[in-house]
């Protein structure tokens, strides 16, 4: 039987080079060579249900389907614009009255601050913060 302990020394040295997934797969692999998953997981700090996941991804084979990515496709928060269509149309409109600079330089300057911006697009209906309005 593996140790918790030697389990831990392995995953602190590899930690800083593993991503989401990999420690997922390490977590996993340490299961199929005989520990138990409430084991892995308290050794590695992993969550029970992370490393079970990693064994499943092991045994069904679905870590070699996409070696790039981390997550399952289509994981993550939408855009603002998918989610609020027009939304920088109306943005773009509001930055065009406000804008200053010569227009054939790449630099222009916008005379409203973001929140401003914000405001302007919140009484247009639009839900928006000054953090995601960036000109």
């Amino acid at each position: 039987m593996i140790l918790p302990d030697e389990i831990k020394t392995r995953f602190t040295a590899l930690a800083p080079f593993l991503d989401e997934r990999r420690r997922r797969l390490f977590a996993g692999a340490e299961v199929i060579a005989g520990t138990s998953i409430a084991v892995v997981a308290k050794a590695t700090g992993l969550a029970y249900a992370t490393v079970l996941r990693g064994v499943e991804e092991l045994q069904n084979g679905n870590h070699e389907l996409d070696i790039e990515r981390v997550r399952a496709k289509g994981g993550g928060r939408l855009r603002a614009t998918e989610i609020q269509p027009g939304l920088l149309a109306a943005l773009d409109d509001l930055v065009q009255s406000a804008t200053l600079g010569n227009p054939q330089v790449a630099l222009l300057w916008v005379s409203k601050s973001r929140r401003n911006l914000a405001e302007a697009l919140k009484k247009q209906g639009y839900q928006v913060s000054h953090t995601l309005v960036i000109p």
